[in-house]
Formats: C-alpha cells, structure tokens, sequence
C-alpha cells in the first residue's frame, strides 16, 4: 500500500497581527508545549506526572521585501498580536492554528552576497494555548 501524499508548504497562509506574512515566507516552525510536574510520593516505584502550563515558541524565516516596506517595518519586539497559520491554505477543512503571540526578536541581517532573510521569533502570550482548529 502507497503511504499518503504529503504536503509542500506552496499553499501555506500565515499572518501576523493581522498583516500577510506567506508572501515572503521560508521556513515557519511552530512548538507546542506543556510543562509537567512529579506527582510521585511514598512507596511509588515509579514517577507519575501531572501536566502544568500550556506555552509555545514560533520562528518565522522570510525573505525582506525590497525597500523595507511598512509592514516589515512595524516589527518591533514587544509587539503582539495573533499568529494564525493555514499550512495548506484557507480552503473550507483545511487545518488552522491560531494563537496570541509576543514578538521576542528580530535580527536584521545584511548580507553580500545572496538574498537577505530575517527571522522572527515569537513566544506564546495566551491563557488557553494554541488553538488548532479548521477553516
């Protein structure tokens, strides 16, 4: 039996506080995360663990537009808003991610000699998580 197909991120949606980012988009790495705790006690043989606090980190690679744009521009750290990603676009059943972020850094590379990316990075800023979900 053939396994199933996979996807590119060709189609991919992804926008920022509002603004597009899949335009100029590379590379989006998005990590969900929960923390636990030891629960274990007395006589246990083992250690059983209770889940704690929801948290995330995304790192948005993409290439600088030319002339910086407003939108490029406006990227500051401390800013917040909401990340919502459509890895295979915003068809009706497509699968969807949002959730509140804060961006927490933005280097600004130059480079000589091949096309200039930027990466940001963003931490989780939302009480309930990630929200997965679809279009």
């Amino acid at each position: 039996m053939a396994s199933d197909a996979g996807i590119t991120g060709q189609n991919a949606y992804i926008t920022f506080g509002g603004t597009v980012l899949s335009t100029n988009y590379r590379t989006l790495n998005t990590e969900s995360s929960i923390g636990t705790v030891d629960q274990s006690a007395g006589a246990d043989a083992g250690i059983t663990r209770l889940t704690t606090l929801k948290d995330g980190v995304f790192s948005l690679e993409m290439k600088r537009p030319v002339g910086g744009t407003a939108n490029w521009i406006t990227f500051v750290p401390g800013q917040e808003g909401t990340l919502i990603v459509g890895p295979e676009g915003t068809a009706t059943g497509k699968p969807k991610l949002s959730v509140n972020v804060i961006l927490t850094r933005r280097p600004t590379p130059i480079t000589y000699n091949d096309i200039v990316i930027d990466t940001l990075e963003f931490e989780m800023d939302d009480a309930t998580g990630v929200t997965y979900s679809t279009y």
